[in-house]
């Protein structure tokens, strides 16, 4: 909330709206973006290190897709 007090026209997604197509459909309309949340390093396949969103895990291949 008080990152997205900076932001006047962000776009906050909290518990349920928090999921991994809705991140992914906001990435091609924003120049910032900040996420908080828990993450899973992986470093035997670091493409497949992801963040934990309501839904599941939110991949670096997954931001890879976005065009």
């Amino acid at each position: 909330a008080d990152v997205a007090r900076c932001y006047p026209r962000s776009r906050v997604l909290i518990g349920a709206e928090a999921t991994t197509d809705a991140v992914l459909a906001e990435l091609p309309s924003v120049t910032v973006l900040h996420l908080a949340a828990h993450g899973n390093l992986r470093k035997d396949n670091p493409l497949f290190s992801a963040l934990g969103l309501h839904d599941g895990p939110l991949t670096c291949y997954d931001f890879e897709t976005v065009g």
